[in-house]
């Protein structure tokens, strides 16, 4: 299905419907296409802006929260990035996960992505998500004009988790991720060195009962987690970024939002390669945003939401200047002999005409 896009709504930062607001977006969207990977039909909306050119644009992939779906995409704090898609010229493409279980997928309902976590319970999915997002790629650099040096990913929570699994076993065909309200897993199942090393932006919320800051049990015993720190410290060290950050504390422009965000940029890593942290003061477990505000219903359930960033502009931001760059992991050499046969020649024949003096 195609219809145009005149007007989102608000959800909340993976999670919940909330009232309607209208926003200036006049691109297309097309709504339950469908590819076939691994023997599952698997579904995807996908975003093209307003006046797309013929060159070749960015692709944004944005993956749902965890028991969530790719519509949320179009609704909520999220929703931001078709006005950025409008204005900077990029496709967004907002797939389904699977169903935890059954593995399999649908054009609505509640599905789970197969992030890093090997402690997943009740969220396990099992499913080649990589392999899907990796084909689902092939299929938008087909249709479209896509510029394979600049394809991004981000979600929130279990969304967010997946982003870091592509950061790890699809870093030849992302150029940056985002994770929001997401940690690294303590029981991984991923490759644990990536083929190249993306550029990676973590925004976490100090009081997120589901995805704790200071690490340990996601809510429903759904896996551990590094704290946001550790996960910061993790990729920086793995892109060997500088080890002081620049330090930005934005303007604190709801005194009532439980408290202001911090932001810390690490440079200087291999390839030019960079780690961008927020720390969002007092939230919990919703995506930041000035012009999505939560209902007092929602922070009920999920904790407070910052209205101090609008969390799609920081992305796109971070996003927009990273291109993908062939920055390899150093793996050590083995040991070729047959590269020592000329010396090992060199050596017999001296010892040889030594023994004959």
């Amino acid at each position: 299905m195609t219809r145009l896009m005149p007007a989102l709504a608000l959800v909340f930062a993976g999670a919940l419907l909330l009232p309607r607001t209208a926003l200036a977006q006049f691109g297309t969207l097309v709504e339950n296409v469908t590819l076939q990977h691994a023997g599952v039909t698997r579904y995807f909306n996908y975003y093209l802006p307003f006046g797309l050119p013929a060159s070749h644009v960015p692709l944004l992939l944005v993956l749902h929260g965890g028991g969530r779906s790719k519509d949320d995409v179009t609704v909520g704090a999220l929703s931001r990035f078709a006005g950025l898609a409008d204005t900077h010229k990029f496709i967004i493409v907002a797939p389904n996960g699977t169903v935890p279980g059954t593995g399999l997928s649908g054009p609505m309902g509640e599905f789970n992505w197969n992030d890093c976590r090997n402690d997943a319970g009740v969220s396990e999915t099992g499913a080649d998500d990589v392999g899907f997002i990796g084909a689902l790629v092939d299929w938008m650099e087909v249709n479209f004009n896509i510029d394979a040096l600049r394809v991004y990913a981000t979600g929130p929570s279990n969304g967010g988790m997946m982003s870091y699994r592509l950061a790890f076993e699809l870093s030849d065909r992302i150029a940056a991720v985002a994770g929001i309200v997401a940690n690294q897993p303590v029981n991984s199942e991923c490759v644990p060195l990536p083929v190249n090393r993306p550029s990676l932006l973590i925004m976490n919320s100090t009081a997120d009962v589901y995805m704790p800051w200071g690490g340990g049990q996601v809510i429903g015993n759904r896996g551990s987690v590094l704290s946001a720190e550790q996960t910061r410290d993790y990729w920086r060290s793995l892109l060997g970024t500088t080890p002081m950050p620049q330090h930005t504390v934005f303007p604190d422009l709801d005194p009532n939002d439980g408290g202001v965000v911090e932001f810390d940029l690490y440079t200087g890593g291999i390839g030019g390669k960079r780690v961008a942290f927020y720390r969002v003061n007092g939230a919990g477990h919703l995506t930041s945003s000035i012009s999505h505000q939560a209902t007092p219903e929602i922070e009920q359930i999920f904790g407070k939401q910052n209205h101090d960033i609008e969390t799609a502009i920081e992305i796109w931001s971070f996003f927009e200047n990273e291109t993908l760059t062939q920055n390899p992991i150093e793996v050590p050499a083995i040991p070729q002999p047959w590269r020592l046969l000329p010396v090992l020649i060199v050596v017999g024949f001296l010892l040889f005409i030594r023994g004959q003096a």
